[in-house]
């Protein structure tokens, strides 16, 4: 305020300064008090990381299958379990999860033993 009065603006001056500078201040502030409350508030849905799972698993075995051609079903297997753990960062409680989504895109790519694909 005392810089406004300096450059001649008076009590007026000030006010209407202030006003200026308050609105595109309180209109950074809420976006990001918003921005935090989303970031902490929403969490993932099931279907959401049920596809996010999946497509990591795809992109995992995809990967997997061309650097290893002539591997076993089994190793490839592991190694697209090791691979979707690493990648999404999913910690053992979702082995189960992250097991299923590896071996169903792993059967995308390669026949399955007993002859599925």
């Amino acid at each position: 305020m005392e810089a406004a009065r300096r450059r001649g603006y008076g009590r007026e001056g000030v006010v209407e300064w202030t006003k200026d500078l308050l609105g595109p201040l309180v209109g950074l502030i809420a976006t990001g008090v918003g921005a935090w409350i989303a970031r902490h508030i929403k969490k993932p849905t099931d279907l959401e990381r049920a596809q996010l799972l999946e497509k990591i698993a795809t992109d995992a075995a995809a990967l997997v299958v061309t650097m290893y051609p002539g591997k076993p079903w089994a190793e490839l297997l592991t190694l697209v379990i090791q691979q979707v753990s690493t990648a999404a960062g999913l910690s053992t409680r979702n082995a189960q999860a992250i097991q299923r989504a590896a071996s169903t895109a792993l059967a995308r790519f390669v026949e399955a033993p007993g002859g599925g694909k």
